[in-house]
This record gives C-alpha cells, sequence and structure tokens, in this order.
C-alpha cells in the first residue's frame, strides 16, 4: 500500500482511475508499490517482468540492445511517464525485448505483473488506457526509425543536444558521450567527431564530461 501522497500523485497523472468503479480503484492503490532505484539500474528487461511502472521521481529512458552491445533509445520516461512494456511478459504478442533503465536515481510506483494482468483483462478504463499509451510507444518507434534511416547524423545529434537541454532545464548538461552514442545507436567516435565540429562552429562548449550550448538558434536551424 502506498502512502496518500502518492495516490494523489496517481490520481493527477493516470485519467483512466477516474473512470474506474471505486472497490477497483481501492483495489488498484492496495496492488501498486513504491521501489527505489539508483541511477543505470535495470527495471525490466526480457529477464525482469516488474508490470505497469509510472516515474514517481527520476528518470529513465527505454532502449533496445544488441548481442554486440550497441543500444539505442527508443523513449524516454520522466515524471508522470507511464509504461507497460515493463509488463510484456503478460502481453503475449509483443516479440521484441525492450530494456527500461533508470538515467537518475529514480522512485517508481510499479503495479505488478500479476495485477496489471488481472485488471487489463477485467478493466475497460485501464484496457482502453493501455492501448492508447501502446499507440503512442509504436508512434516513437516508428518516428525513431524514420530519424535513424532518413536523417543525418547532425540533425540527430543536435536534436538530441537540445532535448536534453530541455530536460535537465538548463543550457549546461553533464552527460558523456558513450552516453549519447548509447541513445543514439552510434559509436562514440562518431559523436566524438560530430560534438567537436558543433564546437569549432559555436554552437556548444565542450567540457570534461558534458556540453555548454552557445547558439540554441544555430542548433535549432540544423
Amino acid at each position: 500500500m502506498v502512502k496518500q501522497e502518492h495516490i494523489d500523485f496517481l490520481n493527477s497523472y493516470l485519467p483512466f482511475l477516474k473512470k474506474m468503479a471505486s472497490d477497483d480503484r481501492e483495489e488498484f492503490f492496495n496492488k501498486v508499490v513504491l521501489k527505489y532505484y539508483n541511477a543505470g539500474e535495470i527495471i525490466s528487461n526480457n529477464v525482469t517482468c516488474s508490470g505497469m511502472i509510472t516515474v514517481y521521481e527520476g528518470q529513465a529512458r527505454a532502449y533496445i540492445g544488441s548481442s554486440t552491445g550497441k543500444q539505442i533509445s527508443v523513449y524516454r520516461l520522466l515524471e508522470g511517464d507511464v509504461c507497460v512494456l515493463s509488463a510484456s511478459c503478460v502481453m503475449k504478442n509483443l516479440t521484441f525485448d525492450v530494456t527500461i533503465e533508470t538515467e537518475k536515481d529514480s522512485q517508481i510506483i510499479v503495479l505488478p505483473s500479476e495485477a496489471f494482468d488481472k485488471f487489463v483483462k477485467n478493466n475497460s478504463p485501464l484496457k482502453d488506457y493501455v492501448l492508447a499509451i501502446m499507440s503512442q510507444r509504436l508512434s516513437d518507434a516508428l518516428f525513431l526509425i524514420e530519424q535513424t534511416l532518413f536523417s543525418s547524423f547532425d540533425k540527430r545529434l543536435a536534436g538530441f543536444i537540445l532535448e536534453q537541454a530541455s530536460i535537465e532545464g538548463a543550457n549546461t548538461v553533464k552527460i558523456t558521450q558513450d552516453t549519447i552514442a548509447n541513445h543514439l545507436g552510434t559509436a562514440r567516435e562518431v559523436v566524438t567527431r560530430m560534438m567537436n565540429y558543433f564546437e569549432n562552429e559555436g554552437y556548444i562548449e565542450l567540457f570534461r564530461g558534458g556540453y555548454k550550448i552557445i547558439n540554441n538558434v544555430g542548433l535549432s536551424s540544423l
């Protein structure tokens, strides 16, 4: 059982709760649990099936990885964001593996897989919400494919640099080039060359373990 502050949080971010019968809503709150994860910890993958997760505090990402260690981020999870791919073990037709990993120390509200399965089968408001979330994630994945196949890397990197600054709420961002490469599905050397080019063009200023945006307009024009 979570605390009242967590219940209030869920009520503000999960619209399907208002459509549930009061008994179902009470059961939902009785089933969810608050879990703590350190930065870089795996919430869910093809081995671990956590259930439906909602980010209470912190930040996570969903990515696809290859046997060679190469990764590419499909989408990010910020405060209030929901992920149901973390309950993939109860979604029989899901045939690809997605890993959910924290990017910062995080508090995650989890509806365990068994309870999630029961609610999806017996509760129309949650079922409809899950379908909407899955549609959004499919759109995210298709956009990622489109960008990867048809956009030049300088455009993708410029977009990531601006997005990361927006997430952090600051023009100075601490992030390694290895991490950027993992997000964008490329080699660190490719990121390093393009980051150096951006610095030479006056778009950013590099420092060890991060960058500072100097020219927002220039990056946006890319």
